[in-house]
């Protein structure tokens, strides 16, 4: 049988690969403002507390998807060199076979980009709403001994503390260690797909767009919705053969059965992943990445629009108050998701 430590070595490199700290993932209930402990004091009930641990964590979990956020736009703008290309058709020395070169890659990289950040984002969004939903259902497991007696200021605490350590009282030390430490590679899990996953998920869109826009003329007439409509074909293509999704967040041996922390909580993630709701979930939201990027887009050909394409690039990367990828993190279909994950039976 293999402990969660073997589990931890053999995938080195991959699930806990890089070294660098997701602070906001690992710190998901650390410095929780005090003020969002208090509740009424007689609201005890289990009910109440899993509401109250799943609103606590979920807007936990927000932050760390917006800390984490800039790494991804960075890593697929990298990968898409939109910008390389602009330069080179900008110093004006090309032949015109080698323009109609450059400006056949462009076309293929702003929309390759375009499409692998919308999938980027919602594969982001949803693997941490489902370890912060599975880890926060384990907090109402693991305290529902809880004296109804101790209050919401005694106990919220304790409970928020679950999520990386701590448990039950009668858990020895060694095993409040082991818990800490599987929460803390559960949790890392996430650092496989923002160093690897994703250049993965980029090779995918990248096959994909290639094959698709090879008959796709430059001067070719289009409105905003056929625009989208491309961008949307190209996407569906690329769920189709991006799967199975959790391959490019955990990359575990589905055959291997054996029942450590570390394995148990990697397992409940991927069927969650692999899940009919989380495709359906994502879809939607690729959906609505792709449409904020075509609401600026003219009437005109291809090439024309190329311009106006890549800047919405940046209108994705803005977290402000306003931005898709906030205004994607109020979405129904995302709470759905998250209280799908909360409700999830374990393993």
């Amino acid at each position: 049988r293999m402990s969660w430590w073997d589990l931890a070595k053999r995938h080195k490199g991959k699930i806990i690969a890089g070294g660098a700290i997701i602070g906001g993932a690992l710190a998901v209930t650390i410095g929780m403002n005090q003020k969002r402990m208090e509740s009424p004091q007689d609201e005890t009930g289990l009910q109440a507390r899993r509401h109250y641990v799943f609103d606590a964590n979920q807007s936990a979990c927000d932050e760390s998807i917006r800390e984490l956020a800039p790494s991804i736009f960075r890593t697929v703008q990298a990968r898409f060199n939109v910008e390389a290309l602009t330069r080179q058709l900008q110093e004006g020395n090309l032949s015109t076979e080698k323009k109609i070169e450059v400006w056949n890659e462009l076309k293929m990289t702003v929309m390759g980009r375009l499409v692998c950040i919308s999938h980027a984002l919602s594969l982001l969004t949803l693997t941490l709403k489902a370890q912060i939903s599975i880890l926060a259902a384990d907090i109402v497991t693991l305290n529902r001994g809880t004296s109804k007696n101790s209050g919401w200021l005694s106990w919220a605490p304790t409970s928020m503390n679950a999520l990386i350590g701590g448990g039950k009282e009668e858990m020895s030390a060694e095993d409040r260690r082991r818990n800490d430490t599987a929460r803390q590679v559960f949790l890392r899990s996430i650092e496989f797909f923002t160093q690897t996953g994703v250049l993965e998920l980029a090779q995918v869109v990248e096959d994909v767009v290639r094959e698709e826009l090879k008959e796709v003329r430059l001067d070719e007439i289009r409105d905003s919705e056929e625009v989208l409509a491309l961008l949307t074909s190209l996407s569906m293509k690329v769920a189709a053969k991006a799967v199975p999704l959790s391959a490019y967040v955990a990359p575990i041996d589905k055959e291997d059965t054996s029942r450590d922390s570390v394995t148990l909580l990697l397992r409940r993630l991927v069927v969650l992943l692999d899940g009919e709701q989380c495709r359906e979930t994502r879809g939607r939201l690729v959906h609505f990445f792709l449409s904020a990027t075509t609401r600026s887009i003219g009437r005109g050909p291809l090439a024309n629009q190329l311009s106006s394409l890549s800047s919405s690039f940046s209108s994705l990367s803005n977290l402000g108050l306003d931005s898709p990828l906030e205004n994607s993190l109020c979405s129904s279909d995302v709470h759905r998701f998250a209280i799908h994950a909360f409700n999830a039976p374990p393993l």
